[in-house]
C-alpha cells in the first residue's frame, strides 16, 4: 500500500515539473518538507536497484533554487516553447515517433481519442491543455495511483484491480515508450542541472514502473537511467 502511495507522489512531482511552471510550483518544490516527502517516496519504489534518483534529489532541487523562478520560466520556454524545433523534446506525447512504420498523423488522431477516452472513464479532465501533454498524462497516472491506493485502503479489490489495469495499459501504450525518448531528448537539450535531474527522474521512474507492474527488472527501457 505504501509503495502505491509513493508512486502517486512521484507522478504528481513529475506532472507539476513538466506542466507550465509558476511561483506556487517553485515554492512547493523548494520546500524542505516536500523534498523529504519526495525522497521518502523514491526510497519506497527504488528497492534494491543500483540506479536510483534518490541520491540526486537534493542536487536537483538545489539547481532549481539557483535558477530562481525567472530562470525556470526562461529555460522552460527555451526547451518547450512553440519556437522549439526539437521534436524529441515536444511536450505532446503523440508527436514523438517511436515506431517509424506507423503513419504519424493517423497514429496521433487515434491515440488522442483513446487518451481522452481513458480520462473520461475515470472522471479526469485535462482542462484547456492537450490531453497528450506529458504533464497531463503524468497527472492522470498520479490520479490512477492515488485511486488505487484508496481502494487498497478501503479493501475494495475490484476498484483496485480496475485502477491497476488502467495504469498498466496507459504506461505500456502511451507514457512508457514515448517518455523514454522524451527524457533522453531533454537531458541532451538542456544545460540546466534541474531539468537534467527532472528528465533522469522521469526515465528512472518509467523503469521502476515497468518493474513494478510487469516484473521486468532485467530489461532496460530508457537509456541513461
Amino acid at each position: 500500500m505504501e509503495k502505491t502511495l509513493a508512486r502517486s507522489i512521484i507522478y504528481d512531482f513529475l506532472a507539476k515539473g513538466f506542466l507550465y511552471p509558476d511561483k506556487t510550483v517553485f515554492n512547493t518544490f523548494t520546500d524542505p518538507e516536500f523534498v523529504e516527502n519526495l525522497k521518502g517516496a523514491a526510497r519506497q519504489v527504488q528497492e534494491n536497484k543500483n540506479a536510483s534518483i534518490y541520491e540526486e534529489i537534493d542536487d536537483g532541487i538545489s539547481g532549481l533554487k539557483e535558477m530562481g523562478i525567472d530562470g525556470l520560466l526562461t529555460e522552460y520556454e527555451r526547451l518547450f516553447g512553440t519556437h522549439s524545433r526539437n521534436i524529441r523534446v515536444t511536450l505532446n506525447q503523440t508527436e514523438i515517433i517511436v515506431d517509424e512504420k506507423k503513419p504519424a498523423f493517423m497514429a496521433q488522431t487515434h491515440d488522442m481519442a483513446d487518451i481522452a477516452g481513458c480520462y473520461k472513464a475515470f472522471g479526469f479532465e485535462a482542462a484547456k491543455i492537450r490531453p497528450d501533454h506529458f504533464g497531463v498524462e503524468l497527472e492522470f497516472m498520479h490520479v490512477l495511483a492515488f485511486k488505487e491506493f484508496l481502494a487498497m485502503k478501503e479493501r475494495e479489490a475490484e476498484k483496485q484491480a480496475i485502477c491497476a489495469a488502467a495504469g498498466k495499459m496507459f504506461l505500456l501504450k502511451y507514457l512508457g515508450p514515448s517518455g523514454c525518448v522524451f527524457a533522453e531528448g531533454v537531458r541532451e537539450a538542456t544545460g540546466s542541472g534541474y531539468f537534467k535531474f527532472l528528465a533522469r527522474a522521469l526515465a528512472w521512474f518509467i523503469e521502476r514502473e515497468h518493474d513494478i507492474v510487469l516484473g521486468r527488472g532485467d530489461k532496460s527501457l530508457c537509456s541513461g537511467k
